[in-house]
């Protein structure tokens, strides 16, 4: 299962539309709280949240998911708006694309955070 958290209608939705033509189960949320609600309610395989969630920031969520013994290994990919924010070390170990990223790039990323996952566990 992969929960998309963005604060945008559109831009759920056209990943939710994307990722569900390639046999992906989508959760959606809105805003920080609403996405720790959904990982209470069934932890996702990998979250794909913009960088400035409303409630939560990539930021403290990536501290949330490490210190929550049922998400400590969640695989993160951070979507960003602004090229000159986007670094690996800013968004701790989780990857980083810039938006608008092209759907088959982010198909992409999914699919290697998710290999790569289940390689260490």
């Amino acid at each position: 299962m992969v929960l998309v958290a963005n604060s945008r209608h559109d831009t759920r939705l056209a990943y939710v539309r994307y990722l569900s033509r390639f046999g992906f189960r989508v959760e959606e949320a809105v805003d920080g709280e609403d996405l720790l609600t959904s990982i209470n309610v069934a932890p996702p395989h990998v979250i794909l949240a913009e960088r400035q969630l409303p409630l939560m920031p990539a930021s403290r969520l990536i501290i949330w998911l490490a210190q929550n013994w049922r998400t400590r290994r969640t695989p993160m990919i951070v979507m960003d708006t602004l090229v000159e924010t986007v670094s690996v070390a800013a968004v701790d170990e989780s990857d980083a694309l810039v938006k608008p990223e092209r759907l088959a790039n982010v198909l992409n990323e999914l699919r290697e955070a998710l290999r790569n996952n289940a390689s260490t566990a």
